[in-house]
């Protein structure tokens, strides 16, 4: 039993290093890892590999970052204080299965920056809505604000985003930022030879993947169910 609860904590600590490691490359290094690299004085690979949970960050390897990083002792092993981090969930009995949901916020686009920041963290501040698909707690739904990548979203569709995956994968979409944008849009990775760029449509300009913040992955995209115009819902 013992041996187990110590398993439990170092898991624990392991996934807390992981979640502060992924937020320090995102929002100090622009999701850039040779960057993230170069300041931790590691290789690429080193991050590459702790970003995609195939290394954990052991004890004397934490210290070693946040003394690269100029950062207090123990800070890789504080939990942060994100919004919605650990989401509830919801137990749905279909016949003989039993499923579960985990609930996540539902973020319109005039209320992203207030969400990201946590300036608002009140569950009553947003809607809340189960996920259709597995996601880590930092998942949100992304009310889709505009139809400029309706090869997946239409406006008024939600996106589940997960800010907890943020590797970029070839033809895989994210919801990202430019600096000049009010609120963040939908845009697909395309690696090629000459790097990797972001673009939703043939006669738009690639967005290069160093300018541009990465908030997360669009794992599911789905249509809210809306009353009918007469005001009764569906049958």
């Amino acid at each position: 039993m013992a041996t187990d609860n110590a398993e439990a904590v170092l898991a624990a600590n392991y996934k807390v290093r992981l979640i502060n490691f992924r937020k320090i490359l995102n929002d100090q290094h622009q999701g850039n890892m040779a960057k993230f690299a170069r300041a931790l004085k590691r290789t690429d690979a080193f991050v590459w590999q702790v970003t995609n949970e195939y290394r954990n960050i052991t004890e004397k390897t934490a210290r070693d970052i946040e003394r690269s990083l100029k950062l207090a002792p123990g800070e890789l092993d504080r939990k942060p204080k994100e919004a919605f981090k650990e989401p509830e969930s919801v137990i749905v009995q279909h016949g003989m299965r039993t499923l579960e949901f985990a609930l996540v916020p539902v973020v319109p686009a005039n209320q992203f920056d207030s969400f990201i920041t946590g300036a608002r963290k009140g569950k009553n501040d947003y809607n809340i809505m189960p996920a259709l698909i597995p996601c880590s707690g930092r998942a949100f739904y992304w009310e889709v604000p505009d139809s400029s990548a309706a090869e997946i979203a239409q406006k008024g569709d939600w996106a589940l985003v997960d800010r907890d995956l943020t590797v970029l994968r070839d033809e895989c979409w994210y919801l990202v930022r430019m600096p000049a944008w009010a609120y963040p849009k939908l845009r697909k990775c395309k690696i090629r030879s000459n790097g990797i760029v972001l673009t939703v449509q043939k006669e738009e300009m690639p967005y290069e993947k160093a300018k541009v913040q990465i908030i997360g992955a669009v794992c599911n995209v789905t249509r809210p169910m809306s009353p009918d115009p007469r005001g009764e819902l569906p049958e």
